[in-house]
């Protein structure tokens, strides 16, 4: 959450930085949120793998539909990681904040990587599964947000939408690297490899992404807008209260807004794609079977 009722005053404040830190500010925006959207899309890409691993065997259909009720519990969280790490970063800066979400975010896709399967550990695998996802889900909300105002904060005032926008566009090379990578393993190993431990490659590659992302923010400073708002002690005690009080109407306008759009975005990008590669494999599969009962009916006939 950015201090949105503060504009005019942090406008005011805001002194410009010279074009190559404002480009290292947009990277390490950026990259964090590339891990947290590549994750949320691989999850969805891999969600019939991920169903037979860590739900209980007899049912495929109900174990995909646990599947992604665990990625809709992410999203739950989201509004609350939001307005936690968004009065936080409104009190004691960005640059501390979006460290420690970018690590728990590639913390939690990691630990999805080497979580032990339903055949290993049985009810605990699913539990454990779930608990990454919140993870990931709490950290994203104080991710999106504050990587955006902080690109922001930092970007001159006439230019700020577009200097801000790079950060959503992280979000569909994110899709994009991840639907190539799936792609790519999934062509390069065979069936039995990828199922065994192939699945977890992608989740893994969250790891050196998170350390290079927290790298790159570490050597950052804070932006001009906040330094002057605290050189002043013009810091907000109360972010989320006065937020509210000026712009209620707004935010639940906005949220209705985004509710819908990504509701769509979601559906096309992960659960469609699924359902439509799960139906696939099971007519492929009944064609087969039903190939190979005609052909043993027409041998008994001949005989």
């Amino acid at each position: 959450m950015a201090t949105v009722n503060n504009n005019n005053a942090t406008a005011s404040l805001s002194t410009d930085v010279d074009l190559s830190t404002l480009r290292k500010v947009i990277a390490a925006s950026a990259i964090g949120n590339f891990v947290e959207w590549f994750d949320f899309a691989v999850y969805g890409f891999l969600a019939v793998i991920i169903s037979q691993h860590f739900f209980p065997p007899g049912d495929d259909s109900l174990a995909l539909l646990q599947t992604f009720a665990v990625f809709a519990v992410s999203f739950a969280l989201r509004p609350l990681g939001g307005i936690f790490f968004g009065m936080l970063g409104d009190r004691i800066g960005r640059k501390r904040i979006l460290a420690v979400t970018v690590l728990l975010m590639a913390g939690a896709t990691t630990l999805i990587g080497v979580l032990p399967t339903y055949a290993s550990v049985g009810l605990f695998a699913p539990l454990a599964l779930a608990l990454a996802r919140c993870i990931q889900g709490f950290s994203a909300g104080g991710e999106y947000a504050g990587a955006c105002a902080f690109v922001m904060e930092h970007a001159p005032t006439h230019r700020k939408a577009r200097y801000g926008s790079f950060v959503p566009v992280s979000t569909f090379m994110a899709f994009a690297t991840a639907a190539a990578l799936t792609f790519v393993i999934s062509t390069i190993m065979s069936e039995e490899a990828l199922n065994a431990w192939g699945w977890r490659i992608p989740f893994l590659v969250a790891a050196p992404l998170g350390l290079i992302g927290l790298y790159m923010r570490l050597r950052l400073d804070e932006s001009p807008a906040f330094q002057a708002l605290k050189a002043q002690h013009a810091v907000p005690q109360a972010p989320l209260k006065e937020t509210v009080r000026a712009h209620g109407a707004t935010i639940v306008s906005l949220s209705a807004f985004i509710s819908v759009t990504a509701l769509s975005f979601y559906m096309f990008t992960t659960y469609f794609t699924t359902i439509k590669g799960e139906v696939s494999l099971t007519t492929r599969t009944m064609g087969t079977n039903t190939h190979v009962t005609d052909r043993k009916r027409f041998r008994h006939h001949n005989n």
